[in-house]
């Protein structure tokens, strides 16, 4: 018997998800994003080129002295900055630190799932908006939690 064949006995009802199947086989469900390469690298390249590591440090203090010690502290670089924002809670700290009385961030949980974290961002990124931030001064989301800085109307809150 084929571990197809296992996978129908196990689950009958999902035997036909893709997933599954892929999973079954051996493939990855997600589709992995390998290095760039062409025009792609030279855009990025680019990109990468304009991340100030100067301004990152007056931002994390910046961030740290409105918020407070409890936020912590990111690793040095632009990946450690990255991952700091990633998950939404020191932005939507910052957001509401912002305010003196009604916090427009309700509940900040951090999360290891994908979802509740890019959830976060966008409260963050809502409360941003109802405080004065244009939307073509404000990122995606998506781009954050990736670590992309994409030239479609916002930017990525990093130093580049």
């Amino acid at each position: 018997m084929n571990v197809h064949e296992n996978l129908k006995k196990a689950r009958p009802r999902a035997w036909w998800c893709p997933d599954i199947k892929m999973a079954a086989q051996g493939t990855p469900a997600m589709a992995n994003k390998g290095p760039s390469y062409g025009l792609s690298r030279q855009v990025q390249d680019k990109i990468d080129k304009k991340y100030d590591p100067e301004l990152e440090q007056r931002l994390v203090e910046w961030i740290m002295a409105q918020c407070g010690s409890g936020v912590g502290k990111p690793e040095d670089g632009k990946h450690g900055f990255q991952e700091w924002l990633k998950d939404g809670c020191v932005l939507s700290e910052l957001i509401n630190s912002l305010h003196d009385g009604d916090k427009p961030v309700k509940k900040i949980q951090s999360s290891p799932m994908a979802f509740k974290q890019m959830e976060q961002v966008s409260q963050f990124l809502n409360a941003a908006e109802a405080y004065g931030v244009t939307k073509t001064d404000m990122f995606q989301t998506v781009d954050l939690w990736e670590g992309k800085r994409r030239r479609t109307g916002g930017t990525f809150p990093t130093t580049s």
